[in-house]
C-alpha cells in the first residue's frame, strides 16, 4: 500500500512539476526545451485532465458575454439619458428658479422643513414612506459625509407616471422639445430648493436612493448659494459623487454594474475620438454619444481619491468665496491645469 501511495504521489508531483516546467518554459520563449517538455507524459496528463477541460469552461463562459453586454449596454444607454439634461443647463435654458406648486394634499414632514408629498393622486402612502425612508436614512446621511451639509427647507413631489410628470414639466416651463425625452428617460430635477422625482422611470430603490441623492445634492448646492459659481462638471459630478455612494449602499451590484457600463461607455467614446472636454456646451452635450455626467464624476472622484473627501469637503465650503481660489489652496493645482491633465489621462486609458 505504502509503494502505491508512493507511486501515485510521484505521478502527482511529476505532472505538477511538468507543468510549471513548460509554462516557464514558454514564458522564457525557449523553444527547443518546450517542444522536449511537450512530448512528456506529465505534460500530456495535465494538457488533458487541467488545460482541455479549463479551455472550455472558458470557452463556455465566453458564450455568454452577449447577453452580459446587453444588459450592461442597456444599463449605460439609461443613465446616458440622465447625463443629458444636467439640472443646472436645463433650469437655466429655461429660466426656472422655482418649480411651481403640485402637492395633492398628501405629504410626509421631515426635520429641517424637508417635506415629500405626492405629485399626482396616483402616488401611494407606501411610496412617500419609502420615499422619506431612503431620504433620511442613506440620502442625508452621505451628504453629512461627503459634503458636511444636510438640505434644509426642501420640497420634493414624487410623480407616479411619466405622464403626469411631463405636465407638470410643461407647467414649469420646460420647452416641448425636450418634455417627452425628459419624462420617458431622466430621472428628476431640481430647482433651488423644489425637487421633483420621477418615479416611474426609476427601476429599482437602489435607482430611487441615486436619483434622491443626487437631486438632493443640487438642492444643497443652491441654498449653499455655490451653484452657479463651480463648473457644471463640479456641480454634476458632485451630484453623481453622492448618488453613486446612494447607490451603492442600497445594492453594490446594481452600483457595479453602472459603473462598468459606464466606464465601458467612455472607454469607447475615448477611442473614437469623441469624448467632449469638462466644459463642454450644453448643445455638445445633448448631442453626446456616451453619458458626459459620467465624465464629470470621474473628475470628481479622482479628485477624492487623489486628496481625500477631507480636503474635497474644504474646497466645496471654500467655493463660496471663490471656486478657483479654493480649488488652488486645497489641491495645490489651478482648476484650469487639473482638468486639463484629467482630459489628457482619460483619453488615453
Amino acid at each position: 500500500m505504502g509503494a502505491l501511495i508512493g507511486s501515485v504521489v510521484g505521478a502527482v508531483r511529476a505532472v505538477v512539476f511538468g507543468g510549471l516546467v513548460f509554462l516557464v518554459l514558454q514564458l522564457v520563449s525557449i523553444t527547443p526545451l518546450a517542444d522536449i517538455v511537450e512530448k512528456s507524459a506529465p505534460y500530456r496528463m495535465l494538457q488533458t485532465h487541467v488545460y482541455t477541460p479549463l479551455k472550455n469552461w472558458v470557452a463556455l463562459s465566453l458564450s455568454k458575454q452577449p447577453q452580459l453586454h446587453k444588459q450592461l449596454n442597456k444599463v449605460a444607454e439609461q443613465w446616458t439619458q440622465l447625463g443629458k439634461f444636467m439640472d443646472p443647463n436645463i433650469t437655466r435654458l429655461y429660466n426656472i428658479n422655482q418649480l411651481p406648486n403640485v402637492n395633492q394634499g398628501r405629504t410626509v414632514h421631515l426635520p429641517n422643513g424637508v417635506s415629500i408629498a405626492a405629485g399626482d393622486d396616483q402616488v401611494s402612502e407606501r411610496e412617500l414612506k419609502l420615499g422619506a425612508s431612503i431620504l433620511t436614512q442613506v440620502s442625508v446621511s452621505i451628504l453629512k459625509e461627503n459634503l458636511g451639509v444636510t438640505p434644509q427647507n426642501t420640497n420634493i413631489a414624487l410623480f407616479s407616471s411619466k405622464q403626469s410628470y411631463a405636465a407638470a414639466l410643461a407647467m414649469a416651463g420646460v420647452g416641448s422639445q425636450d418634455i417627452l425625452s425628459m419624462a420617458a428617460k431622466t430621472g428628476g430635477i431640481t430647482a433651488g430648493s423644489d425637487i421633483w422625482i420621477n418615479w416611474a422611470a426609476l427601476q429599482s430603490n437602489s435607482d430611487l436612493a441615486n436619483i434622491f441623492t443626487h437631486e438632493v445634492t443640487h438642492a444643497v448646492f443652491n441654498q449653499e448659494g455655490i451653484s452657479d459659481s463651480v463648473p457644471t462638471w463640479v456641480n454634476e459630478g458632485t451630484a453623481w459623487f453622492d448618488g453613486m455612494d446612494a447607490q451603492r449602499k442600497v445594492s453594490s451590484v446594481e452600483a457595479d454594474q453602472i459603473i462598468h457600463a459606464n466606464n465601458e461607455q467612455l472607454r469607447r467614446a475615448a477611442q473614437s475620438g469623441q469624448l467632449l472636454p469638462l466644459s463642454a456646451s450644453e448643445r455638445d452635450i445633448l448631442n453626446a454619444s456616451y453619458n458626459v455626467e459620467w465624465e464629470d464624476y470621474r473628475a470628481v472622484h479622482e479628485l477624492v481619491q487623489r486628496y481625500g473627501l477631507t480636503k474635497y469637503r474644504e474646497f466645496i465650503e471654500g467655493a463660496k468665496n471663490g471656486t478657483e481660489k479654493s480649488f488652488l489652496s486645497n489641491f495645490g493645482i489651478s482648476m484650469q491645469t487639473y482638468t486639463k491633465n484629467f482630459e489628457a489621462e482619460i483619453s488615453q486609458r
